[in-house]
């Protein structure tokens, strides 16, 4: 009996203490909000930090959603009265303009209006697309082993540059002049698009199946498949740091708005968020199965940092600094979700 007696005691105390390591080292917790937008699951999904939510759902093609009400404000499909399997989505860094995409076919649609406001036959199936800001230029990574870079106001192709097998992913900097590729020929390639001229080149030990870049393209982010990935300084073409290993593969990344932090999703529903300067990682969170009875195979597809008015409303209350402290994440198994992030 004293020995139970003693269990009861300590046992609020070391679950205190749990907690509070936890909550130093940036434990998984339960979001705050969720939004459930499939049934099925997605394909493809984007986010932007004004609260948008982008999707290609594997019965149901694209449809836009608005986080703050959770409202679906838009069905986006490339034939009328049918629905489109996409293969990827892409929303513009400010949110105004979305792009979908089937295997040899892209729509650009505006979010405010829902219409579309330009469409593009591709010459081979595509396999990943970024938008710039404003929607001005689309970034197109194929199976033909090319990208296009296409100038959206004017209509044309400004650029085409090559790898040596398939380009899988693709990103491209805010102002739509630097484009990052990564390819099945086990390197990623940094290029200035409005000549294609190369300005990096780095080697993977596997196909390189996730890139993404900062918005002013100061910082390159690529993964090869089953490996960490690799953040890279692009101006002085040096690994800055490394980030996860080969148990899960990146599938989604988001910079903070001044650079200095990186959002990460994974192959095994992990959310994580990273300093580069003192290269620590500052909290992680692990977002929920769709039924704890069925297995846990879903990715994150998509990442953002969040800002809304009621942050800068307790960052003025306060007096400390709490930007960016809510995030996004978008699951392969067809849910959104928000999780809070208090910067200590």
């Amino acid at each position: 009996m004293k020995i139970l007696e003693d269990i009861v005691t300590l046992l609020p105390r070391a679950l205190s203490a749990i907690c509070f390591f936890f909550s130093i080292v940036g434990c998984s917790e339960s979001p705050t909000k969720t939004w459930e937008q499939a049934q099925q699951g997605l394909y493809a999904a984007d986010l932007s930090s004004n609260g948008y939510s982008l999707i290609a759902s594997i019965h149901h093609g694209g449809s836009l959603w608005r986080l703050s009400d959770g409202e679906r404000i838009y069905n986006w499909n490339i034939s009328k009265g049918s629905y489109t399997n996409l293969v990827d989505v892409a929303l513009s860094t400010d949110g105004k303009f979305a792009v979908t995409a089937d295997d040899r076919r892209l729509v650009l649609w505006s979010t405010k209006t829902g219409k579309s406001v330009g469409f593009w036959n591709t010459p081979s199936d595509i396999l990943s697309i970024a938008l710039s800001e404003n929607g001005l230029f689309i970034f197109i990574g194929m199976k033909n082993f090319q990208a296009i870079y296409i100038d959206v106001q004017r209509g044309g192709i400004l650029a085409t540059v090559s790898h040596e097998d398939s380009i899988r992913a693709v990103a491209i900097s805010t102002d739509g002049t630097i484009g990052l590729t990564g390819s099945d020929d086990k390197t990623a390639k940094l290029w200035r698009l409005n000549d294609g001229h190369l300005l990096q080149s780095w080697g993977h030990d596997n196909l390189v199946n996730y890139v993404n870049l900062s918005s002013n393209g100061q910082w390159a982010i690529t993964s090869g498949q089953h490996s960490a990935g690799n953040v890279w300084n692009t101006q002085s073409n040096e690994r800055v740091m490394t980030i996860g290993g080969r148990s899960a593969s990146l599938s989604a990344v988001s910079f903070s708005a001044d650079e200095s932090r990186i959002l990460v999703g994974n192959t095994a529903r992990e959310i994580t968020l990273w300093d580069i300067e003192s290269k620590t990682r500052l909290a992680k969170w692990t977002a929920p199965k769709r039924s704890m009875w069925k297995p846990a195979g879903a990715r994150i597809l998509a990442v953002e940092f969040r800002q809304t008015q009621s942050d800068q409303t307790d960052l003025n209350q306060t007096g400390q600094s709490q930007r960016n402290n809510r995030i996004l994440a978008t699951s392969s198994n067809g849910s959104s979700f928000e999780f809070t992030y208090i910067q200590k």
